[in-house]
């Protein structure tokens, strides 16, 4: 069974638009792996131009931390 776990991206104030279609002011296209939640964009990514997740909500940045479970760090 294969698991989907919704990108960080949706509560993220960089996010244009919705993840049907998502404009991101880090990447012209957002890459699979971050759209995927295989890559914590809270850290540098190549080609992000400084440019990082930031929360829209409290709730939000709480998500990110459970989606990478930042407690096993």
């Amino acid at each position: 069974m294969v698991s989907v776990v919704p990108p960080i991206c949706s509560g993220c104030k960089n996010l244009i638009g919705d993840l049907k279609n998502p404009i991101c002011r880090a990447f012209a296209t957002i890459p699979l792996a971050i759209l995927l939640s295989q890559k914590d964009h809270r850290q540098p990514y190549e080609g992000d131009n400084g440019i990082r997740f930031v929360p829209k909500t409290p709730d939000d940045a709480e998500y990110a931390a459970l989606v990478f479970d930042d407690e096993a760090k």
